[in-house]
């Protein structure tokens, strides 16, 4: 094939719907009670979420190996990679080593690795600009230069209630997280610019959390663009916050259930937004 997009599982899009361009997700692995499980797109979200929760032991993930990535990307003339953000995995590090492998066999290949400073949504977002910027013929040389500024142009929100996977793998501060278990409370963050994790404020209830976030957007200067959101078995609250950024700005909303490490970090009802 010609052109072909890969993400690593972090990127909640099952699937492309176009069949010129190759897609394909790398799966990170997350290992509870030293059970190991694939995220795959047939992973149990549900399963997965609830034997996390009843774990005494620390869980964690393990992101794709470089072979992972250079077999994936052999297959393809131009190819573009997403992965999670490197201050929180070593997926991108693991990305350009197997790029850099794929280019010994065949230094012809085009690979060009984002780090996407986030995850979810901004992941998803930048792969339909990248088959937009393709079916408008776009070169390759002009993608990867215009992928790089989508990104820096992007928000990502977040509001999340359980922080336990975050605490326990040292991506958020132990009071953090007991403090919002101690008060039952949502705690409002972004996805800085260097792709760190900040909390921005607090809110209880499903109201509070839309009119937290939808004020975050503004002050992020949202235009009312593009929205992608993912979340944790929340459902009605995704719905609930499209319809509040629908009737302020009348922006396209993509909904979708988020994967297995989305899931892992987000953990239950935890929602995430991207925003352009």
């Amino acid at each position: 094939m010609k052109w072909k997009i890969i993400t690593d599982t972090a990127c909640d899009l099952p699937q492309l719907d176009n069949g010129e361009i190759g897609f394909q997700r790398i799966p990170f692995v997350i290992s509870i009670d030293n059970t190991n499980y694939v995220d795959s797109d047939t992973l149990d979200i549900e399963d997965i979420v609830s034997k996390m929760e009843k774990s005494e032991e620390v869980c964690h993930t393990a992101c794709p190996g470089p072979g992972s990535w250079e077999e994936a990307f052999e297959d393809a003339e131009y190819v573009f990679a997403i992965t999670i953000s490197s201050q929180l995995s070593g997926s991108f590090n693991s990305a350009v080593i197997g790029a850099n492998m794929a280019l010994e066999k065949d230094p012809e290949r085009k690979i060009h690795v984002f780090d996407s400073r986030s995850t979810g949504p901004e992941m998803t977002m930048l792969v339909h600009k990248i088959v937009e910027w393709i079916d408008e013929g776009l070169s390759y040389e002009d993608i990867c230069i215009k992928g790089q500024q989508y990104l820096d142009e992007t928000h990502l929100l977040f509001a999340l209630s359980t922080f336990g996977n975050l605490v326990k793998n040292g991506r958020m501060p132990k009071i953090v997280g007991f403090v919002v278990g101690k008060l039952r409370i949502t705690l409002v963050g972004f996805a800085s610019d260097a792709g760190t994790i900040e909390v921005v404020g607090k809110a209880r209830g499903d109201g509070q959390i839309v009119k937290k976030i939808v004020n975050e957007m503004k002050a992020h200067n949202f235009n009312g663009n593009v929205v992608s959101i993912c979340h944790v078995m929340n459902e009605k609250l995704a719905l609930r916050l499209k319809d509040a950024i629908t009737k302020e700005w009348s922006a396209p909303v993509e909904i979708m259930q988020a994967s297995g490490l989305d899931s892992f970090y987000a953990e239950r009802k935890g929602i995430i937004i991207g925003f352009h």
